[in-house]
């Protein structure tokens, strides 16, 4: 859940069911692409994460209400599959990067925008 405004942004991934969304309030805005081009965002295997709130705070960050988190591997250790291909990159010379990176994404069959 965000805030009126806020960004979201969940990374590609492939669902391995059938899924039903609904917003509440606002719209969603999701990247489409068919199931035969599954290979076009580059599915790899990572080591499961979870974030946890970084014990190293300074303490004036706390008094924000700004928690810091960190990533901490899971345990046991958990194998997930996942992609990294970020659709949008932040800048013209990260797209070059993400380009030559993934270049069945960005070169190959565009993704279907669809907005709920």
């Amino acid at each position: 859940m965000g805030s009126e405004g806020s960004v979201l942004p969940t990374s590609f991934h492939k669902d391995h069911n059938a899924n039903i969304y609904t917003v509440v309030f606002g719209e969603k805005y999701f990247l489409l692409l068919p199931l035969t081009k599954h290979h076009h965002i580059y599915i790899r295997n990572y080591l499961a994460v979870n974030y946890v709130a970084d014990e190293e705070q300074e303490g004036n960050e706390l008094e924000m209400n700004q928690l810091r988190l960190k990533l901490e591997l899971e345990e046991p250790e958990r194998i997930v599959p996942w992609s990294s291909v970020d659709p949008y990159p932040s800048s013209p010379k990260e797209t070059v990067v993400r380009v030559s990176s993934f270049l069945l994404y960005f070169d190959g069959s565009r993704p279907l925008h669809c907005t709920v």
